[in-house]
């Protein structure tokens, strides 16, 4: 189905809430760079193949990238694996860094961080970042991976 409007980000949530799928194969063992192929197939499949942009230049000097663009710059997905920024000491401020700079030169209230992990990764960190992304006006999903 190719779409001939551009989708509320509402209706772009609710996809990702509800019919996203990543499996526990397509996460354990893997990179973020595999997760994200998996759920831009699935972005694809249901917004059409010119909607759905991998590496997506948000502009500027610093040249960074947005996960996955939809609709040309009307929808970004940041991604992260919660096994992974748990790890790393600099994670969180490194996110936070890409939501601030994401939400101000490209995608203002249209950014989505997509934090991927089973149940026991949601801890007080996570919740505590997720509640200041969400202080700037920027929407968070945790998405736990499936059997």
């Amino acid at each position: 189905m190719e779409y001939t409007t551009i989708p509320d980000i509402t209706e772009i949530k609710y996809f990702i809430k509800e019919h996203l799928v990543i499996k526990k194969s397509q996460y354990y063992g893997k990179e973020e760079r595999d997760v994200e192929n998996t759920i831009t197939k699935q972005l694809r499949d249901k917004f059409g193949d010119t909607n759905v942009h991998s590496q997506y230049s948000v502009g500027g000097f610093l040249a960074l990238k947005c996960d996955i663009d939809l609709f040309d710059s009307s929808c970004g997905i940041e991604l992260k694996l919660a096994k992974q920024i748990k790890k790393k000491s600099n994670a969180y401020e490194r996110l936070i860094g890409q939501v601030v700079y994401y939400s101000k030169r490209c995608y203002k209230d249209k950014l989505i961080i997509v934090v991927i992990g089973s149940s026991k990764d949601y801890d007080a960190t996570l919740k505590e970042v997720k509640e200041f992304i969400e202080s700037l006006g920027v929407h968070f999903i945790f998405k736990e991976v499936a059997e």
